[in-house]
């Protein structure tokens, strides 16, 4: 098996829940006058989450922004630009009725720096994400090896670990690793976010973690007729699958060695339109998914390499606001609450319900939040916040037997 591109991500979120005073939280950046000046198209600080370029206009966001209508609750049919804008603002900040964005715990984004590799088989992209509430950072890297599956695995483990020779849009160049790249971001926005604030909490209480989520997706390789790779969980006690979890799941430098990590596999059925001819599948540990769809990676028609680069994208978006939501969660359950995190709690409980779902009217349809949330401890640190703010649990039975996942095109 040859692979010739894939790309994965990785997703830092860290929660400032507890560092958030009474004074802070209600002048920060998310105040009602900037979402205003955001939604009226006039601020250029702060971009939109899915404003990837710059273009705000209708057409490029209804084409490359599905994930954000579903996480906005929006309707998908219907809905003109103006009443889109009107659905999202001009609401009351501390009234009754809050703004969409608000309400949803929208990020606003910041302007990420753009930076080429001095490798030819190698592209970084960096996300920057704020929160009222914390931070988050996409790094997604770009390979094309065109190689051996083994070879593949061996540059995806060392361009998660080693140091990039980069170059900045101003000229100046570094060699850092993604995670250093990620601290680098990190710390930019802890001083934008409280630049203005007359009190900030020490940079050096930050720290991104060293295990970040990560989302790797084979966006395109030649054909196989090899059965272990078309009907991999058939295949679970095999070399090739030991890899691939060990390799491109946990990006273990000793993936070829070591036993095989404890994981999943989320059956695609409704996306496969070949009748038992390939079995598509999300593979899964605990801090990571591996996108597996032979049905498609196997095709050369530019729609399928789109169609896996637009899922690879929504996905890590669904990923990054499930663990941000998560860490709110779990930081709430330590704080002896003020008015104002215990809102942006009870909106974080409300938001894991709406990820929790997987029906066609859910925010995004893949059960790879729903396997998240379900696994341990998350349900007892969501248990625990509905306790404090309730004085009950938070039930998920409505999606214990899930099983499949649905490729959306845009």
């Amino acid at each position: 098996m040859k692979i010739q591109q894939l790309r994965f991500s990785c997703i830092w979120t860290v929660s400032l829940l507890g560092k958030m005073e009474k004074n802070v939280l209600g002048k920060s950046y998310i105040q009602r006058d900037i979402f205003k000046q955001l939604f009226n198209r006039q601020s250029s600080e702060w971009l939109l989450p899915w404003n990837d370029d710059g273009n705000d206009s209708w057409q490029h966001y209804l084409n490359r922004s599905f994930f954000w209508k579903h996480y906005l609750e929006l309707q998908l049919d219907d809905i003109s630009e103006n009443d889109y804008y009107s659905v999202l603002s001009d609401k009351s900040y501390y009234g009754s009725s809050y703004h969409r964005g608000w309400t949803h715990l929208l990020p606003l984004k910041d302007k990420a720096p753009k930076i080429k590799t001095e490798s030819t088989k190698t592209d970084i992209r960096l996300d920057n994400f704020c929160y009222p509430f914390g931070i988050g950072i996409i790094a997604t890297v770009f390979i094309k090896p065109n190689s051996s599956l083994e070879e593949t695995i061996n540059n995806a483990v060392d361009a998660r670990h080693g140091k990039h020779d980069i170059t900045y849009e101003d000229g100046q160049s570094d060699a850092s690793t993604l995670q250093e790249l990620a601290q680098q971001q990190a710390n930019h926005l802890y001083q934008k976010l409280f630049s203005s604030l007359s009190f900030a909490p020490t940079l050096n209480n930050i720290c991104l973690p060293h295990d970040p989520f990560t989302i790797t997706t084979i966006i395109e390789a030649k054909e196989t007729q090899n059965e272990h790779c078309q009907n991999l969980h058939k295949y679970k006690d095999t070399d090739t699958f030991r890899y691939l979890v060990n390799g491109l799941c946990g990006f273990d430098r000793d993936w070829k060695v070591n036993q095989v990590a404890d994981n999943f596999c989320i059956d695609d059925k409704e996306i496969s339109h070949q009748k038992q001819a390939v079995k598509n599948l999300i593979i899964g540990t605990k801090n990571s998914r591996l996108i597996w769809f032979p049905e498609h990676f196997t095709k050369r028609a530019a729609s399928n390499i789109n169609k896996l680069g637009r899922y690879h994208r929504h996905l890590s978006l669904l990923s990054l606001q499930t663990e941000i939501l998560i860490k709110v969660l779990q930081n709430y359950n330590k704080l002896k609450e003020t008015k104002q995190q215990k809102y942006i709690a009870r909106r974080a409980l409300l938001l894991i319900k709406l990820l929790n779902k997987s029906s066609k009217f859910g925010v995004f349809q893949s059960w790879s939040a729903v396997k998240r949330i379900q696994l341990d401890p998350i349900p007892n640190i969501i248990n625990r916040a509905s306790h404090k703010l309730y004085g009950k649990g938070f039930s998920m039975d409505n999606c214990a037997n899930s099983k499949s996942a649905t490729v959306r095109s845009a």
